[in-house]
């Protein structure tokens, strides 16, 4: 799994490097990382995954159904990272709104409030 998550890292490097516009892998990437948030078990792979999306902003709108799907594994640290990841989206992710809804105002854990009503602001705002 450490191999695996030094391989979304390293999308990641790709990511920050080039602006989305001018890297023109970066839907191969996005894809690659999909594949990821929904086949692998490791959440902290799936976790460096989401982050790495998050440096793609717009780009990475085809993630939205995988991130919202990822949104109901009961992991703190990967719900943290897809939520940072839909915020960045920004309105590309307003499909997410309703599972960020239900999370922002029904979930027990405190933080997980917070990043979801942070994430509905962001795609609301931008």
């Amino acid at each position: 799994s450490s191999i695996r998550a030094e391989a979304a890292r390293s999308f990641r490097w790709i990511c920050r490097s080039f602006p989305s516009e001018a890297c023109p892998q970066s839907r191969i990437i996005v894809r690659a990382l999909i594949k990821v948030l929904q086949d692998d078990m490791d959440n902290s792979v799936r976790g460096c995954a989401a982050t790495t999306l998050s440096f793609m902003g717009s780009e990475a709108k085809e993630a939205v159904p995988a991130l919202i799907k990822a949104l109901k594994i009961e992991d703190p640290w990967l719900r943290k990272n897809v939520l940072y990841t839909l915020g960045q989206i920004g309105p590309d992710a307003k499909e997410a709104l309703p599972a960020l809804n239900k999370l922002a105002t029904s979930s027990t854990d405190n933080e997980t409030r917070r990043s979801a009503k942070s994430a509905i602001v962001s795609i609301r705002r931008k």
